[in-house]
């Protein structure tokens, strides 16, 4: 028992420790297991033995109403680690993952500690072994495992959005393999800029009741370069453009889809 309240890293690092079995599979307090599936989770390490495996979760309000999937990506093994990386470096979410306890090496989970999200240090592993010309199976299971509870929160959204996630992208930059490994994450770099820079994303922020003014003391550099699309999007926001938009969208063109 902690004597001492630590960061979330710092106490997912401890449980990490307390575990003997050769994956660990992390679950968030306000997460859950979905009933009858966890003999679909025995057997998926017995038959496919992952090294990775993300979860497409479900979606669940404060009061466990199904309010969507965790993303839109289909059930698949990847032969490729840079595929893999591409398109599951953000879908990693806690509550939402299976890892070989090996691949978190605790120099390798101190690394990020101060993100929020220590135990994403299983892709330095996963590159290492990669560089050995090891296999890497890394999959998303074609069942969903657990129900993700998107309640609100206490944290501030634009410390994560502008702060700890570009934080993040900095540290695997620092700590990932010269050569395929940065340059993969260097491409997703970019795509995080490309989305918080947009249009879309900002004003849904100022949709949300966000004061994105807040960016020029959260990220100065990022304001001083978008300031013009922060104020153009503020404006959308007040004018109800965005709403209008996204009910043409959601009307005509979304098709929501949940796991089976």
């Amino acid at each position: 028992e902690q004597q001492t309240r630590l960061p979330v890293d710092e106490h997912m690092l401890v449980v990490k420790n307390l575990a003997t079995a050769p994956y660990i599979y992390f679950l968030g307090d306000d997460d859950f297991f979905l009933s009858d599936q966890l003999h679909l989770l025995v057997d998926l390490v017995e038959r496919e033995a992952p090294d990775l495996a993300i979860f497409n979760g479900i979606l669940v309000n404060g009061r466990d109403q199904v309010i969507g999937a965790h993303f839109e990506l289909s059930s698949q093994s990847y032969n490729s680690i840079s595929t893999a990386f591409n398109d599951l470096r953000d879908k990693g979410m806690f509550g939402a993952l299976l890892v070989k306890a090996k691949y978190l090496d605790d120099t390798d989970f101190r690394k990020l500690f101060g993100t929020a999200h220590g135990y994403g240090c299983y892709w330095f592993g996963l590159f290492s072994a990669h560089l050995r010309q090891q296999t890497i199976p890394v999959m998303i299971p074609n069942f969903p495992l657990v129900a993700l509870r998107m309640a609100a929160k206490s944290y501030s959204h634009l410390e994560v959005y502008f702060r700890d996630i570009p934080y993040e992208i900095a540290v695997y930059q620092r700590f990932l393999p010269a050569g395929m490994p940065q340059q993969l994450n260097d491409e997703f770099k970019s795509r995080y800029e490309r989305r918080i820079s947009s249009y879309l994303f900002l004003t849904q922020l100022c949709n949300s009741e966000v004061e994105i003014e807040h960016i020029r003391d959260i990220n100065p550099s990022f304001y001083r370069e978008y300031r013009f699309k922060i104020a153009i999007s503020k404006f959308l926001a007040r004018c109800g453009a965005y709403n209008f938009s996204r009910r043409i969208y959601k009307t005509f063109f979304q098709r929501k889809r949940l796991p089976e």
